[in-house]
Order: structure tokens, then sequence, then C-alpha cells
């Protein structure tokens, strides 16, 4: 017999960075992951964006309530192109 459990959905969104709720947990997955970095944090992307007028933008990766995965992007209006400076947790190999 199965016991019933809920399943936690993934999804992925544009993160709010005006919300300091959402900025501290992206915060914690930054500093939580091993390839986190000063440039993933919240702060050195929106220091981008004043030095080049571009809005900051970021993805975030979701299971129910914890943060999955974080893309912090900044993108070039003017050159049409953007970069990115993302990660995620790396998979287990197979079998593991």
């Amino acid at each position: 017999m199965n016991a019933p459990f809920a399943i936690a959905r993934q999804g992925a969104r544009l993160a709010d960075l005006s919300d300091p709720g959402e900025r501290v947990r992206i915060e914690a997955f930054v500093a939580n992951h091993p390839d986190g970095t000063l440039f993933h944090c919240p702060a050195w992307l929106e220091a981008v964006a004043r030095g080049t007028g571009n809005p900051p933008l970021a993805l975030i990766a979701e299971r129910g309530a914890r943060i999955t995965a974080y893309l912090p992007l900044s993108a070039d209006p003017v050159l049409r192109s953007s970069f990115a400076a993302g990660f995620c947790p790396k998979a287990a190999p197979a079998g593991q």
C-alpha cells in the first residue's frame, strides 16, 4: 500500500529582486552553493545594472519553496546581446 504524499512542483520564474525576502533566499542559495561567487549575488547584479543602465534580471527555479537553480542576467539592448553567470546543482552520475 502506498501512503499519500504531495509532490513538490518545480517551476522557473523571474526573481523579484525588489523583495527583501526573495533577496535573502537568493543570497542563501549562492552562499551555500559550492560554485557561488560574489558575481552571482543580487548586489553585484544591481551594481552592473546601475553601471550599464540596464535592468537587473534573474531567473530562479524552485521545487516547492526551495530554490534549485539561479541565473542572474544582464542584457545590452544596443548590442542585442546578453550574458549570464548562473549555476544549478550538478546531476549525480547514473546509478548514484
